[in-house]
Formats: C-alpha cells, structure tokens, sequence
C-alpha cells in the first residue's frame, strides 16, 4: 500500500530522518514508535509532502514523491496532526467540512453523518466550537476530520498525547475499528504500550533511524529493546 525507500528529511544542516525504508499493508497498522525528537513526525510530513524530503515514497506502486500535499490527499494519505490543529473558532461541522477533498454536498452531508456515527460525542458537540470541547473530543474531532477524506492510508501522530489514560483506551479501540474498515493506519507514538498493542508490526526510531522492526508484540516483549529504545526499565510494558 505505501512503501518508503531510503527517506531523509533535513532542516538546514541538521538530520531529522536518514535514509528510512518502511512498508504499510493494505489493512494493516504498523507503529512508529520512538522519544520525542527520533523523527517521527517528520517522517509523517515527508509522506503527505509536508516537508521536502529525498528518497522515494510510493502509494499502491505509484511514485508519490514529488507530488503535492493535495495530490498526495486526493490519492488515500491523509494526516491526524500532532497537537490536534482543530480550527477553535469555528464548529464541530465546519472543522469537519475542511477535511472534505473533491466531494460534492450530498457526499459531503454523508460523510458527515458517517463521522457521527463512528463518534458520538462529536454529533452532541456538532454545533458547538471546537475551542469549548475538552482535549479528548478535539483529538477525535482531528481523526474524523482526516477520515473525511475517505483515506487508504491515516497517519496519527500522537493521538494520545496529554490524554486521560480512559480517552487513550479509547483511541486504542478506535485503531482497530479502522483497522476493521480496510484502513492502513501508521501510528506515530511516544506511548509504545499502547502502539504496541494495537499494531500488527512496529519500527523503533531513534535519532532519525530506524534502529529495530518486527512483530509488535515481539517488540513489547523484548525487555532489551524496551529499556534501550522505549524508556522502560525492567519487564516490558
């Protein structure tokens, strides 16, 4: 489905991806896992085409490389951005119509509806301004916005951030409901618990590489690269 060979990602002299090679199934979700800084995000602008990037990113084998973000869009990838970036002053409804591509209005009012059914609270909130729901119904309110597009391929970066451990659960149970969809979905995370659990393979980061990938649950239960790479000492997590 997507596939990235070789990719690097530069500001100015300083490194933030090397070289990265990583594969997304049809259907699958596969974590990005690493600490704050190791490039994932990064990593996640360089295949929307967010941030000028070397190597070669490919989408159902069509080379996506220099194509732009838009186009990148209409293809299937889309992107659930770290920090959330909902638009506070306007509603529910109308952070959600800006995530529409190409739609016309009775798609547009379906995906609508669709969204609304896949997140309840949002149909309770509908109305009101993105700058009154808490951070929890913002982060859902980011990941339905992307999914207006219809996506192949949604990228989550951080979703969990500064979240309550029970709206984490929550997003948890929401990758697999994509996952159940057909949607490919690339996870980045510093929460490798909860990635971890949720993925079918896993690539650590570290410092702008990719430095072990595998089975997630492999991952997780290696207590070696848990406390070199994760950050957990002891048992893994």
């Amino acid at each position: 489905m997507l596939s990235l060979s070789n990719v690097s990602v530069s500001y100015g002299p300083i490194a933030a991806v090397s070289s990265l090679s990583l594969q997304l199934a049809a259907g699958e979700v596969v974590a990005l896992v690493g600490s704050n800084g190791a490039g994932k995000s990064s990593t996640l602008k360089a295949i929307l085409g967010l941030e000028k990037s070397k190597g070669t990113i490919t989408l159902e084998g069509q080379d996506i490389s220099s194509a732009y973000s838009v186009v990148r869009v209409e293809r299937g990838i889309a992107l659930s951005p770290e920090g959330r970036h909902v638009f506070p002053a306007m509603t529910v409804r109308e952070n959600l119509e800006l995530g529409v591509i190409g739609r016309t209005r009775q798609d547009e009012a379906q995906l609508t509806e669709e969204m609304l059914q896949l997140f309840p609270r949002l149909r309770e909130r509908i109305g009101q301004r993105a700058s009154s729901m808490s951070g929890g119904e913002q982060q859902m309110l980011a990941i339905a916005r992307a999914l207006m597009s219809r996506p192949k391929v949604l990228m989550l970066d951080e979703p969990t951030l500064g979240l309550a451990p029970i709206i984490v659960d929550q997003i948890a149970d929401l990758v697999l409901a994509l996952k159940a969809r057909g949607i490919s979905v690339l996870l980045a995370e510093q929460n490798s618990e909860m990635a971890l659990s949720v993925a079918d393979r896993a690539y650590v980061m570290e410092t702008g590489r990719i430095v072990k990938s595998g089975n997630a649950a492999a991952i997780a239960s290696d207590p070696a690269v848990m406390e070199a790479h994760l950050g957990f000492g002891g048992e893994a997590a």
